[in-house]
């Protein structure tokens, strides 16, 4: 074991700005997988949690109070589907706008009182001003990630020739109401002077509305939606506007883990490349020191010795990397994570994940050691006079096509065609992995 120590650190003092590089490819490839990995264990489970942790509904419904008649309570109430439904007041604004970053919507608002006890649906007020203002709105988180709001700003609400002017009193967390799309609804939590003071300034009762949150023992949520429209005698004349789970958590998962998956694939890729980089290094190793390897087995090293003895740098390479790159995702998955729920209205803080790291250092030790193995193979079938000859099993005994002493093309592109050929497998594996790194650098940029 002395001697295989002493060859290794050999190995490595010689060869140590090759290992330096492969070691940076694998410290790059640990932060992405490791985050990735994190993502895809935990993102899922938080997000379904969240959902039991806000009692979020099956089906949300807006319905304006013109539209809505106590028949609608009397068919949730005796509805089998239904196991739990609630039903809040709130002002219904059509077509009103608002500022978001630099874009101007124009969008159905529901707004609600701050004191409303909601048994579904509930708010999670992520930030919040130590004194309510008398003008107080609460915005969804998406405000603060990407519209450019901050506490204390002001928000200015335009409905029909009316300028509702509010002080941002807070984020909150909501599943259904914190979309800013003008195919949903965007909901706004108003305190209750500033709720008084819309209903004053638009003094009509055509403002109100209703929310309605289902909860039903089936997942068939778009036939409940039909069955409540047709019952109720409803018509597209009718202003109501429904979002159903299914379609929340299409919204708030398919991003996520498209990234998810992007990242993951990247890293993958670098690994693939720190393969080929692994047998380039070996292949040349055993063909520039094949006579000193003739030499080894001559004074009785086992060719197992000598595999270990090659194999050693390059797994503590990619082990060390793999454990300072998991490190240093531990403190940048919090960037990543912002960065991914911008555009998300629920707010996801990712810890350390004992699991995602084990995986990640298995998946590069791993990966490595098994290409290191099959690159040193050779050695097992190469003889100690063949070595001492310098001619190792590598040796091709393939036609010629491009011969240095005659052809049409001059002897340096000859010698570069001959080169070529001669590692084809190789070069169509780096050509693959160039194309792949391309798309995913392309695709990530195009998400961004």
């Amino acid at each position: 074991m002395e001697k295989i120590k002493h060859l290794s650190t050999y190995y490595i003092k010689k060869n140590y700005k090759s290992l330096i590089f492969i070691g940076i490819m694998f410290l790059i490839s640990s932060i992405f997988m490791n985050i990735g990995l994190n993502m895809l264990i935990n993102y899922n489970r938080f997000f379904f949690d969240k959902c039991k942790e806000l009692n979020s509904p099956d089906l949300f419904i807006a319905i304006n109070n013109a539209d809505y008649t106590d028949s609608m309570q009397k068919y949730l109430s005796e509805n089998d589907e239904i196991e739990n439904y609630d039903i809040q007041d709130a002002i219904y604004l059509k077509n009103a706008q608002f500022t978001f970053g630099s874009t101007q919507y124009t969008t159905k608002i529901l707004l609600q009182k701050s004191s409303a006890e909601k048994k579904q649906g509930k708010i999670n007020y992520i930030e919040k001003s130590d004194v309510e203002s008398e003008n107080a709105i609460y915005l969804s988180l998406r405000f603060k990630n990407t519209g450019g709001y901050d506490l204390g700003d002001d928000f200015e609400l335009s409905f029909l020739d009316q300028k509702l002017n509010f002080k941002v009193n807070g984020f909150y967390e909501d599943l259904f109401m914190g979309s800013v799309s003008p195919d949903y609804v965007t909901g706004f939590i108003l305190s209750d002077n500033a709720y008084q003071q819309v209903i004053s300034k638009c003094g009509s009762d055509d403002l109100y509305g209703k929310i309605i949150y289902i909860q039903q023992d089936s997942n068939d949520y778009e036939a409940l939606y039909d069955d409540f429209i047709k019952q109720n005698k409803l018509s597209g004349n009718n202003d109501v506007t429904s979002i159903s789970s299914e379609l929340v958590e299409l919204s708030c998962m398919v991003t996520p883990n498209l990234v998810v998956a992007i990242i993951i694939a990247f890293s993958l890729i670098i690994i693939a490349v720190g393969m080929v980089v692994t047998k380039f290094m070996i292949t040349n190793f055993i063909d520039e020191e094949i006579q000193n390897l003739g030499s080894l087995k001559a004074m009785g090293y086992k060719s197992s010795e000598i595999i270990l003895v090659i194999s050693i740098p390059f797994i503590l390479t990619a082990g060390i990397s793999a454990l300072i790159g998991s490190l240093i995702s531990v403190f940048s998955i919090k960037k990543f994570a912002e960065l991914i729920m911008a555009d998300i209205w629920i707010k996801w803080n990712p810890g350390v994940d004992v699991i995602a790291i084990l995986l990640s250092l298995l998946i590069i030790i791993t990966f490595t050691a098994l290409k290191s193995r099959k690159t040193l193979k050779r050695i097992n079938n190469t003889t100690v006079i063949d070595a001492l000859r310098l001619n190792s099993v590598s040796r091709s005994f393939k036609k010629n096509v491009f011969p240095l002493d005659r052809g049409a093309l001059g002897v340096n592109i000859r010698l570069a065609l001959k080169s070529m050929f001669q590692s084809l497998k190789q070069n169509i594996a780096i050509m693959i992995i160039v194309v792949l790194i391309n798309f995913a650098s392309c695709f990530g940029l195009f998400l961004y």
